[in-house]
């Protein structure tokens, strides 16, 4: 009995953290191949097959090729992909990519936000890109 109190007493304090832990490696990885599907392959239906559903059910492929068709606007290719950073907040099932894009326009930067799911996956929750440099992360991990 006092055994089984002091695992609920470290479960409270510890939350879900102690069951899983993310893999900023592996959500680098996915994160990439979206981003690349989206800006260098124009394989949208790829991309949306990474997409979380809730994702897929409020967005739409739309938000993909509205996305793609701005990016295009403005940067023509991309022409390569750096990982910069990761970021999470203990306990919570999201986790943040930061790449650097390079196309012959300029740079880019881009934001890719996963969640891990009760599979044991990451799916795409939200992508982002901007002219400037992400700011106000204060707990940036560098890759």
């Amino acid at each position: 009995m006092k055994g089984i109190r002091e695992l609920l007493l470290i479960l409270l304090f510890f939350g879900c953290s102690i069951l899983w832990q993310h893999n900023p490696e592996k959500a680098r990885t996915i994160a990439e191949s979206f981003l690349n599907a989206i800006y260098v392959e124009n394989n949208l239906n790829k991309a949306y097959q990474m997409c979380d559903e809730k994702m897929k059910k409020i967005f739409g492929i739309d938000f993909l090729e509205n996305t793609a068709k701005k990016f295009k606007a403005k940067y023509i290719a991309l022409e390569r992909l750096i990982p910069e950073a990761y970021f999470y907040e203990s306990g919570d099932r999201s986790i943040t990519v930061f790449f650097s894009g390079l196309s012959e326009k300029g740079l880019s930067y881009h934001k890719v936000i996963l969640e891990y799911n009760n599979k044991g996956e990451y799916k795409i929750i939200s992508t982002f890109f901007l002219e400037k440099p992400f700011d106000g992360y204060r707990n940036l991990r560098k890759f």
